[in-house]
């Protein structure tokens, strides 16, 4: 039953991290993306898709996550699974943003890594809490 909990609490954080990295590009490229989208909303959604399908996927930080989130670390200290989602963040970027200038991939890892700190952070507070007061 923890598993599921723990993979429940993994999965909810990181649709809330690709949804608020999706918004914060929004607002970091502003208008470069103008020329293929119209309305704020348009881009959000095409960053979106852009951040879930080929990101979080196509570099393997999904995988990667849910090893550290269903594993025990969430239970060791409650800043350390979200210190660990954040490198890994940096990481991937790295990896998967080979070819972007550093003026354009730094202020992206440091956004990223601070909202999956967040919600790290986040979802383990809710998870100790939850597991808690449920008793397992």
């Amino acid at each position: 039953m923890l598993i599921a909990k723990r993979a429940m609490v993994w999965g909810l954080e990181t649709a809330a991290c690709g949804l608020l990295v999706a918004f914060a590009l929004c607002f970091l490229w502003g208008d470069s993306q103008s020329e293929m989208t119209k309305s704020f909303v348009d881009r959000w959604v095409f960053l979106l898709t852009a951040t879930f399908a080929v990101f979080m996927v196509g570099s393997g930080y999904l995988v990667t996550t849910a090893a550290a989130g269903i594993s025990t670390l969430r239970e060791k200290a409650l800043w350390i699974y979200p210190l660990i989602i954040s490198c890994l963040f940096i990481a991937h970027v790295q990896f998967f943003a080979s070819g972007w200038s550093h003026q354009t991939k730094i202020p992206v890892q440091i956004l990223g890594s601070a909202i999956s700190f967040g919600c790290g952070l986040l979802g383990n507070y809710f998870m100790r809490r939850w597991t808690t007061k449920a008793g397992t």
